[in-house]
């Protein structure tokens, strides 16, 4: 009985603070394992959404520039004045006569961080023989952000602009293209040309530090040319 006894005898306090040891040095690892897993989970989603914002900027950058010059038949035509544009002028509906800018010329300014531009948008219903959209365009990244001129007047429509934000992130014109405060953005834009072509190099840069702790995985860059076929060397102006 007593040898019995002696067997079913149980953990001594030392056994215990022993195994309570081990299992707390497991706990911690596991911890420290699900920790890590999370934080490079959040990080690696944070890079994905600072790819994303960065190829839409490029996308939309790259979408006008390659408009550049274009002037659709019916844009050639203001029937109310029965003026008949045969070279490259866009018709300034609100006035009726032809607007000053040139669609076939494009003004890279301020070290390449702006880009204007212009085209004549197709008619904005079917069968208008005018065009309603104005032809005035352009692209510059100022104070960190990207931001984007469309308007049916030149006014504003110059690269000296103070751009400080209202409500509804735009300023003299000119509109915040992107949404993330945080979202740090540069454009660098060059060009070669031909005799009959144009090839506008850009470049986008993409930081979002709040997001990575000013890690460099949170920068990101993006090269593109876009090629203008009709659009000559004497029709690119660059200015410092």
């Amino acid at each position: 009985m007593r040898g019995r006894m002696n067997k079913e005898r149980g953990f001594t306090l030392i056994e215990l603070m022993v195994g309570i040891l081990i299992s707390l040095i497991v706990t911690l690892a596991l911890a420290k394992m699900l920790v890590s897993f999370l934080d490079d989970h959040r990080a690696t989603e944070a890079q994905l959404r600072l790819s994303k914002s960065l190829a839409a900027l490029n996308q939309l950058a790259v979408g006008e520039l390659r408009r550049t010059g274009y002037a659709a038949p019916e844009c050639r035509t203001y029937s109310a004045s029965s003026v008949v544009n045969a070279g490259l002028n866009y018709p300034n509906v609100a006035s009726g006569t032809l607007a000053s800018a040139t669609l076939d010329t494009v003004h890279i300014e301020n070290g390449g961080s702006c880009v204007r531009f212009a085209y004549a948008p197709p008619p904005a219903s079917a069968g208008s023989s005018q065009c309603e959209r104005g032809p005035y365009f352009g692209l510059q990244s100022s104070q960190g952000q990207m931001w984007v001129f469309d308007a049916s007047s030149p006014t504003n429509w110059r690269c000296d602009k103070a751009l400080t934000p209202v409500a509804n992130n735009c300023a003299n014109g000119w509109c915040r293209a992107h949404n993330a405060s945080d979202l740090q953005v540069q454009m660098i834009a060059s060009s070669t040309a031909t005799a009959s072509a144009t090839t506008i190099h850009l470049t986008l840069s993409a930081s979002q530090g709040a997001l990575f702790n000013g890690d460099a995985a949170g920068e990101r860059k993006l090269k593109q040319t876009v090629l203008l076929r009709n659009i000559a060397s004497a029709n690119v102006k660059t200015t410092p």
